[in-house]
């Protein structure tokens, strides 16, 4: 079974996108995954791709061989190999976000394949998609769709074995064994987040106080969301308070440097995350570990979607919510229904969908390309 992943870049559409087909592969033994980042080439067309997605098999030929997306960075997960950039037909497709969920459908209808599309579709007929993972808000049109699949959770790319062993790697070679160490995950301005030089401050002196009265050292680091003025501030408030005594190890996104954020994740003992980003909480989610997430002072729109996941994960007990102003009492946290438990719910609708188990004895069959519309120099990955 071959999964193609596509994704527009953002690493969180990314990281969610890879969830869902790492959670196929663990109940598919033959199951393989394929990334293709694909872009729009003129961004004013995406209204217009997704009508001209629900036309005929053929236009959709068309649709690919005009040039409407490009292509970049086509890779096999499994071991990095670099493959040339032509679509290898796969038996599944999976995407994440509004600018390729067109593009999800033309190559689904081009290749008779199942596909699915996380988030919303867009105002496409649910009828082109094989499945529709959606969060917990329910609206009246879904109701009938046994094909639409409800959940709380976002899911990540997270392997919790492999981070956890990482994190111990990094801790003997690189830490020092006897302390116990927290990892920070920091993002920056979106989904309706705001952070300003008080709130940047104010995190500096938490790390500190906690650090003191914990007795813990922290691992920290900052991702694309954050901005380079706000990196380079909110590092100088961990100067300027004492706070950088106290963090042993640091992956700055603007100052290049090289680390493991998995590793972090698997070195810490209790993990921390902004809330603006979805895909760095349930990326901490995932571990089974405290989950706390931080707040910033201003919030725009507190009802949108994104708010709500992170209440409903706080209500099944898989995180702590605090502002980062006023941090209250670590609580011990006891969930309801473990993320496991939902990625489970998740495969059991798939497999009533018959979304796991397709796609077998794949290995050296000959693959149509609806770029060229010839047959590729090589065969489907084993």
């Amino acid at each position: 079974m071959l999964i193609l992943v596509l994704h527009d870049g953002k690493a969180g559409h990314l990281s969610q996108s890879l969830g869902l087909a790492k959670l196929v592969r663990e109940q598919n033994e033959f199951a393989d995954i394929v990334t293709a980042e694909a872009h729009l080439r003129f961004p004013s067309f995406k209204k217009a791709a997704r009508k001209w997605c629900q036309s005929n098999r053929l236009w959709a030929q068309y649709f690919t061989r005009l040039g409407v997306y490009t292509y970049r960075k086509w890779i096999l997960q499994s071991d990095g190999t670099q493959l040339t950039p032509r679509l290898c037909k796969p038996d599944l497709i999976i995407s994440f976000g509004g600018k390729l969920v067109a593009l999800n459908v033309v190559l689904s209808r081009f290749w008779n394949v199942p596909n699915i599309v996380i988030g919303d579709p867009h105002k496409i007929p649910h009828s082109f998609f094989s499945a529709i993972i959606r969060r917990n808000v329910k609206k009246h049109h879904d109701r009938n769709n046994n094909h639409i699949i409800r959940t709380g959770i976002a899911l990540s790319r997270t392997e919790r074995e492999s981070a956890l062993d990482s994190g111990q790697r990094l801790i003997q070679q690189s830490l020092t064994g006897q302390r116990r160490y927290w990892s920070l995950l920091i993002g920056g301005n979106g989904s309706g987040y705001r952070y300003n030089k008080k709130d940047w401050r104010q995190l500096a002196e938490f790390i500190r106080q906690c650090s003191e009265e914990h007795g813990v050292y922290w691992l920290i680091s900052s991702s694309r969301r954050t901005t380079p003025e706000s990196e380079r501030y909110f590092r100088q408030c961990l100067l300027d308070s004492g706070a950088i005594t106290y963090v042993a190890s640091g992956i700055w996104f603007h100052e290049d440097q090289q680390g493991d954020v998995m590793a972090f994740l698997g070195a810490g003992d209790r993990l921390f995350v902004t809330e603006d980003s979805l895909s760095m909480i349930s990326e901490a989610v995932a571990m089974i570990k405290p989950v706390v997430t931080l707040q910033p002072s201003k919030i725009k729109n507190k009802g949108a979607n994104h708010v709500k996941a992170i209440k409903y994960m706080e209500k099944q007990g898989l995180l702590q919510r605090m502002t980062i102003e006023r941090p209250e009492h670590f609580q011990t946290l006891a969930p309801k229904l473990s993320y496991e438990d939902h990625c489970l719910r998740i495969a059991e609708q798939l497999d009533q969908l018959n979304l796991l188990h397709i796609g077998r004895g794949h290995q050296g069959r000959q693959i149509e390309d609806p770029i060229s519309h010839s047959t590729p120099a090589f065969t489907a990955p084993h």
